[in-house]
């Protein structure tokens, strides 16, 4: 199914990469430290929790006397793209229900996001599309649009998770929402985790690996069902974002586990009308967002079916 998916993003590239920004590549050594000690963490013991603390007596010290400095190069070194279009294998469980899926996703910071769900075909089986004025999503075996204005809790609702878009948006880019860099929350280190730990005044927090200036780990505070965001691995070609994204929802019993595809595009001259809906099929019957919400959401759907 990648190899149906890439061909999709080349077949996009001729009007995205003709234009497309060549991200910047900063802290060459940074990564190289990631490649060859921590990449990816969650194989390697010594960097997975706090062994890297022995092996490296200096930066630790460093972790725990100036975090504020080490997050400072984490912003400069590590600055990734602020769009990508990629494809990625959902794996999604609840009890013991499970589903697999492929996704086609277009992302630009702060809270645009079009994901596409693909049939073992390749044909479209659903898209949810949201922008700053609406959010929709087209179920194509029904043949319905659900639309609603945009705005706080739109986007949950059509998901079925407790998540804004913006939320979102930041959890595929591997960002923590909220942050803007020094002043924009408190940075502090964990001694628990063994790493920095960083919070933000929208109720979330991070835990930034201070080898490799990568956060690993994400918290959203007061946010009702999502928890928890892990990013044990990463992409660094042809910009730095998550390769893995696993979230964690217990109080929905839900766990979600994305791969990004081998295949992407960062920073591609996407247009507002990527993440708006355009041609519908005949027929198409367009409902209240707000019905979509009473049933729980595309998630919610997506287990039941």
């Amino acid at each position: 199914m990648f190899r149906l998916v890439d061909t999709l993003i080349s077949v996009q590239s001729y009007r995205l990469v003709g234009a497309r920004t060549t991200a910047r590549r900063r802290g060459a050594s940074a990564a190289l430290w990631l490649a060859i000690v921590c990449l990816p963490l969650s194989l390697v013991a010594g960097c997975a929790r706090g062994g890297w603390v022995e092996t490296y007596p200096d930066l630790a010290e460093q972790a725990r006397l100036q975090p504020a400095s080490l997050v400072a190069q984490a912003d400069e070194q590590t600055a990734g793209p602020q769009r990508l279009y990629g494809s990625y294998r959902l794996e999604a469980r609840r009890g013991a229900g499970s589903r697999s899926v492929d996704l086609v996703v277009m992302a630009e910071i702060p809270d645009r996001l079009s994901i596409e769900l693909l049939a073992p075909t390749g044909q479209t089986e659903a898209y949810l599309k949201s922008n700053s004025a609406e959010v929709s999503l087209w179920i194509g075996e029904e043949n319905r649009l659900y639309r609603g204005p945009g705005g706080e809790g739109a986007f949950a609702a059509a998901l079925g998770l407790d998540l804004s878009v913006r939320d979102a948006v930041s959890t595929l880019m591997g960002r923590l929402p909220g942050w803007t860099g020094a002043g924009s929350g408190q940075v502090e280190w964990d001694d628990e985790e063994q790493r920095i730990r960083v919070t933000t005044g929208v109720g979330t927090q991070g835990w930034l690996h201070p080898v490799t200036l990568r956060f690993d780990r994400m918290q959203f505070l007061g946010r009702g069902a999502l928890t928890e965001v892990l990013w044990p691995e990463w992409a660094e070609e042809p910009g730095i974002v998550p390769r893995v994204i696993e979230l964690d929802v217990p109080t929905e019993g839900v766990e979600l586990h994305l791969r990004l595809a081998s295949s992407w595009l960062a920073d591609p001259p996407l247009e507002a009308t990527d993440f708006e809906v355009s041609v519908l099929p005949v027929g198409t019957v367009e409902i209240s967002l707000d019905v979509l919400a009473a049933e729980g959401g595309l998630l919610r759907r997506g287990f039941e079916q």
